[in-house]
């Protein structure tokens, strides 16, 4: 059985994250380039634009359409350190 303290963190954290993915939009395929080795994302994060690059865990996924799920795949390329704000 898990502790009830450990529950409420791991209550925590989901919700947080919950949260930080309701913070991104638009998520659509960023432009390649001849070099580029890796697949890349754009994507608002608080109404600014990052891009996200996919790899390691996120390597095989692909955008869905799916508003939720591609703004999933957005939040693991940021908790995985794969992710930027796009300088202007």
């Amino acid at each position: 059985m898990v502790p009830p303290v450990v529950r409420e963190m791991v209550k925590g954290v989901y919700l947080s994250l919950d949260e930080m993915r309701g913070r991104i939009s638009d998520v659509k395929w960023a432009p390649m380039s001849l070099d580029d080795t890796e697949d890349k994302i754009l994507f608002l994060f608080d109404g600014e634009p990052w891009f996200g690059i996919l790899r390691g865990r996120n390597r095989d996924f692909m955008i869905s359409g799916n508003p939720e799920s591609d703004a999933s795949l957005a939040l693991r390329t940021i908790l995985d350190g794969d992710a930027k704000r796009v300088d202007g």
